[in-house]
């Protein structure tokens, strides 16, 4: 693919989920490539393994699809791509440290902020729809936020105090997204691994990681150019992870 993308973008008051609308363009064949769902609140967003994504007024609530035929293989690891990159950029425009917490969790002030969902529609070995949907708690209050997640969970505006353009951080992060996207597509060989140590909230922790009806502990050591965690034992070991949920333990000295 060639040329800069262009970015058509729908806006909603309130939608079910930004996700599933954007399938179900894809199902009536009305997307196009680089269109953007945004929405000021979703109530039934959709967080990784299928759980509910709280989405008050106030966050950063968009899917963008990116169609035509990509090979699968350049898009491996691409969410955990993605995530650093836009670390990177909220850290430029804030001037504040975003970790990432494989594979895809924003995480500021050890709190979660944001995260990235992933979808893929593809034929044998090529991709044809890479649907991507990104949550970004930016202006949203303590009091709209769960009490149970309070803990974990924490936004732009508790942490710093200030209200930022909406608009102006969906152009940044959709400035990423391009970015990234074409990066992938046209270097096979991207070298942005060696900058994990730096970005990842669990670099050289001990920590869990739960894989389906398995849970792994052990030290976090860093990713594979596949995006895969890779975990060390006491014994010398090492396993690389594809797949799962990852916790932290106790800080490493």
């Amino acid at each position: 693919m060639k040329g800069k993308i262009s970015n058509k973008i729908i806006y909603y008051d309130e939608v079910d989920s930004t996700q599933k609308i954007a399938k179900e363009l894809i199902s009536s064949g009305n997307s196009e490539h680089g269109l953007v769902i945004c929405a000021k609140t979703q109530t039934e967003g959709i967080g990784r393994l299928d759980r509910k994504w709280i989405s008050p007024i106030g966050g950063l609530w968009i899917t963008t699809i990116y169609q035509g035929e990509f090979p699968l293989e350049l898009f491996q690891g691409f969410s955990v791509f993605l995530g650093m990159e836009i670390a990177d950029r909220l850290e430029k425009e804030f001037h504040l440290e975003f970790k990432i917490k494989w594979p895809n969790d924003l995480i500021l002030n050890n709190k979660k902020i944001g995260g990235i969902l992933i979808d893929i529609i593809s034929q044998q070995d090529n991709i044809n729809y890479l649907i991507i949907g990104i949550g970004i708690n930016l202006n949203v209050r303590l009091e709209d936020l769960p009490t149970e997640l309070s803990n974990y969970t924490t936004s732009l505006l508790i942490e710093q105090n200030y209200i930022v353009d909406l608009d102006d951080i969906l152009n940044v992060i959709i400035e990423t997204q391009n970015d990234t996207f074409e990066k992938s597509f046209h270097e096979r060989n991207i070298d942005i691994w060696g900058n994990w140590p730096k970005k990842s909230f669990t670099y050289n922790t001990e920590v869990v990681v739960d894989i389906f009806d398995e849970k792994v502990i052990g030290i976090e050591k860093g990713i594979t150019s596949k995006g895969e965690l890779v975990i060390s034992f006491e014994t010398g070991e090492t396993r690389k992870i594809s797949a799962g949920e990852i916790q932290l333990l106790r800080k490493s000295n």
